[in-house]
């Protein structure tokens, strides 16, 4: 009986070694494909973020998990499909043939415009509010920003003007000088910068009043809200997978 106890003991003991040996020995598990690798030029953070976008949008019923076989069978298909709507003189967007990396750029694009329509959805007002007053930083008109602002060519005043930056003008301002605009956003009240312009003239701000911008009201950003809430979910739970 003790002889016969001493071999399982022996036995267990083979077997604990052989198991950690093999899970030593045993190559990493990827998950993802090396095609997938190679379509994000080996970038894997992007090849980790694109192969959980195919396995949401699999656990939706949209599509299977991406795998190379599955891969290359949708492209035939969606290549055929194509080239005979081609030839019955359909219009068609894009190419009448895909290439495999233009083709996986378009599904998983597709596939990832759909898990947001899904969370656009299904997303609660009580969320969407709570996103809003969270991330109410986003939704801030710019500040009203007023500077006496000068340019003086050979030690000579040649231009002069009060200049006001606010919400109403950023844009139009930013299109016809971005310099300045920079400028101005980085003064406070009583602050003053100088730089030298393209044509070697100098240029002098000198900020007079600052009024913090009001914060757009929730109804006024809601669409905006809705969108940016929907990207924060889907880019959460596909951090959590990868």
């Amino acid at each position: 009986m003790k002889k016969s106890y001493q071999w399982l003991l022996l036995f267990g003991v083979l077997l604990i070694v052989i198991a950690a040996a093999a899970q030593m020995t045993a190559p990493e598990r990827q998950p993802y494909t090396q095609m997938e690798l190679e379509f994000h030029d080996g970038d894997v953070a992007r090849t980790l973020r694109s192969h959980a976008i195919w396995d949401l949008a699999a656990e939706n019923g949209v599509t299977q998990p991406f795998t190379e076989a599955f891969f290359e069978d949708l492209l035939q298909e969606e290549n055929v499909r194509r080239q005979q709507a081609f030839d019955r003189g359909e219009v068609l967007y894009g190419p009448v043939q895909y290439t495999p990396l233009q083709f996986y750029k378009k599904v998983t694009g597709d596939y990832e415009r759909y898990l947001k329509d899904q969370i656009i959805q299904q997303a609660e007002p009580e969320a969407l509010q709570s996103f809003y007053q969270a991330n109410r930083s986003q939704y801030q008109e710019v500040d009203t920003i007023t500077a006496q602002y000068t340019i003086w060519e050979n030690r000579r005043i040649v231009y002069q003007e009060e200049i006001v930056l606010d919400d109403t003008n950023m844009r139009g301002l930013s299109e016809s000088d971005e310099e300045l605009v920079q400028h101005l956003l980085q003064l406070e009240k009583g602050g003053e910068t100088q730089w030298t312009g393209a044509n070697g003239e100098t240029k002098h701000l000198y900020c007079t009043d600052r009024q913090e911008g009001k914060y757009a009201p929730y109804e006024d950003v809601a669409g905006a809200v809705l969108e940016q809430y929907a990207a924060s979910v889907l880019e959460e739970s596909l951090s959590k997978r990868t």
